[in-house]
């Protein structure tokens, strides 16, 4: 059996990094299939997007806890699938699953579906560091 552990100071020091490269970018949620390795966004639906507090979020026990991210109206409607985290020079950093409250996604939006014009917000959103 092999494995390898981080420390909850390394882990920290790895947040806090992630937490620092995302200060003052952007969140943006999409219906679509997701790029392979953050590539290009192609035919994918932009339904929403969120700028990021400086600095973006807190870190405790290994995990980046975004926000607070304020409300927005959202651009179109659908069922994002997937949101794609950029810097603040719009670079893409990660990608993740995005779902209903409790759906066990990575970002949490509400309400779910998304309806083009209403306002939508993000209830969840961290990043744990393994």
């Amino acid at each position: 059996m092999s494995f390898f552990v981080a420390s909850v100071a390394m882990r920290n020091l790895r947040a806090a990094a992630n937490r620092d490269a995302l200060s003052g970018g952007k969140l943006r949620l999409y219906v679509g299939t997701l790029p392979a390795d953050l590539g290009e966004i192609t035919d994918q639906l932009l339904v929403a997007q969120y700028v990021l507090p400086s600095p973006s979020g807190t870190v405790a026990a290994g995990t980046l806890t975004l926000g607070p991210v304020a409300q927005v109206i959202a651009l179109a409607s659908g069922p994002p699938n997937f949101f794609r985290l950029l810097s603040a020079a719009d670079v893409a950093l990660f990608d993740g699953s995005a779902g209903a409250v409790g759906s066990g996604a990575v970002a949490q939006i509400s309400p779910y579906p998304v309806i083009a014009g209403g306002l939508l917000y993000v209830d969840f959103a961290r990043l744990i560091e393994p």
